[in-house]
């Protein structure tokens, strides 16, 4: 009877939850239509122009019109899951409109497909995300087609939730009938129900990839909620006004501006005009308020001192400044970093040590790292040490300035060691404790006592990659030796990429004298896991070293072999800065026969170069590089015997280009049956005036040309019938 009983239960909560489903289903259907029939239906003058500018005629696209819509409401609900009675429940519905000329093969390919989450849930939290697409096709004629639900796929492309408590529905749309000329009028809406949260920010942006003829934006705001935004880059401000119910009603309408964002080098958070907003309830339990947030109302482009004091009062917070290592872990620091201090160390010197032992216990527990935790850890310990320093908050550049902070969680922290003035940053990667990382060279600081001072700069050398080449050929193969020594933000990309876990493990624990092993910290149990992980990781070795070669020439074609690797530094250590490594490979396609003579494609042992055409070398934008940079090239190659290279032929590889953003500079000698190439390409600035940019062609160009080169090695008198020679 149990087992009947159990098997009928089973049914009814089967039926229930098909039934549900079901419901679900129907009411997102519902949705979908209400909001089809309302966004078509709004009054927007802007959507009702289909003209593309004559300037614009030859553009891959062109945003005829863009609009947004933002409405933020707050209710005080009855909670019957949580602990309490009741509960702050923000509402959101953000609207984008946009409308798009259709004018090349690649826009039709971006605009063809779209992947979009359309419905996710929050078990806990019971925080809940709609999403809404659609889309409609205005024909050159002025039919409209527009694309019906039941084209809609539902998928798995998404991938894996981000948690086992939260439930997402995926869907797919390939735009059927979508071709060049057409316009493509399409809306992605985003309902969210947060419950006892704050909403995550809001970003309105006035420039695009295509020129952008028209954007409009309209936000209604709860009153009872605090509303922060800033114009950043030039933007224009909101007109405000209030409804009868007093939300706060904020407009804006901007034309063509001209501007286009260019496809590389440039920072949008610096340069494209936008406006950020940040909405916090203050209601909100559970969650830390920052103090400027604790008072309802809209503050408009507020004192940015208002955040830096948000981020210094989030430092001592509850919550906030948990500094994420258990308190074991903290006194062996604390520990270690005493016994050094006895025996004499300088600040720097126990500084040092101290960035490092934290480093590598935050690695061996890295979901408890933030680079704020990072920080808070180091100054309790300093704190503890009685080593003179203060704490100071910057802003990385792909964040706002700090004199124009909108938010305090866009500030980064570091310390100050008052000892040599030196500024230690969160790690960003491997690096020698002090390196700053290439985001926060030259950015604005100020430190705990309101010191202000900017954080150091680099010039081309400090951020070096040298090369370092010897080339053989043998038949029509061209054998490749390369040794790769980077220094500075330039190894940033690499190291992560290139260096294995365990060789950065036991790197660091060599440093720090920890002359137990990894296993021997590490429970039994997790012994055969981690063992796992490091021979998955060393069976991906080589394919990365691969990939890195197919990167340094821009293509697989050509490569024949990888011969070898090796890793001869991290670049995480004063005495050993930069990432170090060598490569061995044959290369085929770059010798070629030319009857009794050989034809080296020279050029391309420098490597790939950017090469700009067409609107690519129109530039209306400033230009922005990561850091100030010297890439620079030792070349050697052998001649075959019984070869050699004309003087003509060795006066073509001598180029000059200098002027003040940079240069690229190679000189070609020939001695003892070698060519010998000795080559730099440097930028000299992280920013350039668009003033300079035929100056910066110049160097780009030179770089560019200089790898479509090639030299021929002239037969002597009597060559070998087969010239090779050993590698």
């Amino acid at each position: 009877m149990k087992t009947t009983r159990s098997f009928l239960l089973l049914l009814m909560l089967l039926a229930t939850s098909g039934l549900n489903a079901q419901k679900e289903e129907d009411k997102y259907a519902a949705l979908v239509s209400e909001v089809r029939n309302e966004v078509w239906s709004l009054n927007l003058p802007d959507f009702k122009n289909m003209t593309v500018p004559e300037k614009y005629r030859n553009e891959p696209a062109v945003i005829l019109a863009a609009h947004s819509r933002l409405e933020v409401t707050r209710k005080t609900k009855l909670d019957w899951w949580g602990m309490g009675l009741t509960k702050q429940q923000i509402t959101c519905r953000s609207i984008y409109r946009q409308m798009v000329y259709i004018n090349s093969q690649s826009a039709l390919e971006e605009m063809s497909q779209f992947s979009f989450l359309s419905q996710e849930k929050e078990r806990y939290t019971r925080n809940e995300q709609q999403r809404i697409l659609g889309m409609r096709i205005i024909k050159p004629d002025g039919t409209i087609q527009e694309t019906a639900p039941q084209e809609y796929m539902e998928t798995d492309e998404g991938g894996h939730p981000r948690s086992h408590n939260i439930q997402e529905k995926w869907n797919k749309l390939a735009v059927p009938g979508l071709e060049i000329g057409d316009i493509i009028d399409l809306f992605f809406v985003r309902y969210t129900i947060l419950n006892n949260q704050n909403p995550e920010p809001f970003g309105f942006y006035f420039m695009d990839s295509y020129p952008l003829l028209a954007y409009s934006v309209h936000c209604e705001i709860d009153p009872k909620l605090s509303t922060f935004y800033r114009c950043l880059n030039g933007a224009r401000d909101f007109d405000h006004s209030t409804d009868t119910e007093g939300n706060h009603i904020l407009d804006l309408h901007t034309g063509d501006s001209g501007r286009v964002i260019p496809d590389f080098w440039y920072n949008s958070a610096r340069q494209t005009p936008m406006i950020l907003m940040y909405i916090y309830n203050s209601k909100t339990p559970y969650a830390w308020m920052p103090p400027s947030a604790r008072k309802p109302g809209l503050y408009a482009n507020p004192n940015p001192k208002l955040m830096t004091d948000d981020t210094r009062a989030s430092m001592k917070a509850p919550g906030t400044n948990w500094s994420g290592l258990r308190s074991g872990r903290k006194g062996e620091i604390s520990k270690a970093l005493k016994a050094r201090q006895a025996e004499g160390w300088s600040d720097k010197k126990l500084m040092d040590y101290l960035y490092q032992y934290c480093y590598y216990r935050y690695m061996e527990n890295g979901a408890d790292y933030t680079p704020a935790s990072f920080i808070l850890l180091m100054h309790e310990l300093l704190e503890k040490a009685g080593i003179p320093h203060r704490t100071g908050i910057t802003t990385k550049d792909t964040r706002e300035p700090l004199d124009q902070l909108i938010n305090y969680s866009n500030t980064t922290w570091f310390i100050y060691l008052e000892s040599n003035g030196k500024c230690y940053t969160p790690p960003a990667c491997y690096a020698v404790p002090g390196e700053v990382p290439a985001s926060l060279q030259g950015e604005e600081a100020i430190l705990e006592d309101n010191t202000c001072l900017t954080l150091p700069s680099t010039t081309p050398q400090d951020n070096r990659d040298m090369a370092t080449i010897n080339a053989s050929i043998s038949g029509t193969t061209l054998h490749i030796s390369r040794r790769e020594e980077m220094s500075g933000a330039l190894k940033e990309h690499f190291q992560p990429y290139l260096i294995m876990d365990e060789d950065l493990y036991n790197s660091v624990r060599r440093q720090l004298g920890i002359t137990a092993t990894i296993y021997d910290e590490t429970k039994e149990k997790f012994h055969a896991d981690l063992r796992e992980s490091y021979r998955r990781e060393r069976e991906q070795e080589k394919e990365r070293y691969r990939n890195e070669i197919i990167g340094y020439h821009g293509s697989e074609e050509g490569l024949e072999t990888l011969l070898g690797y090796q890793l001869f530094s991290i670049g995480n250590r004063a005495d050993s800065a930069a990432l170090a490594y060598q490569v061995d490979y044959v290369l085929d396609g770059y010798v070629k026969k030319a009857g009794t003579n050989f034809v080296l494609s020279v050029g391309r042992l420098i490597g790939s170069q950017p090469e700009l055409k067409g609107e690519q070398r129109l530039r209306k934008e400033d230009i922005y590089w990561e850091m100030p940079r010297c890439y620079q090239w030792d070349i050697t190659v052998n001649l075959p015997e019984g070869y050699r290279i004309s003087p003509e032929g060795l006066e073509r590889l001598n180029v000059k280009v200098e002027n003040d953003c940079g240069a690229f500079i190679v000189q070609a000698t020939t001695e003892d049956g070698t060519l010998r190439i000795k080559a730099e390409k440097r930028i000299n600035h992280k920013t350039e005036p668009v003033a300079n940019w035929e100056k910066l062609l110049e160097i780009t160009d030179a770089a560019n040309s200089y790898e479509a080169l090639s030299i021929v090695f002239q037969a002597t008198i009597n060559p070998p019938t087969s010239p090779t020679t050993g590698y």
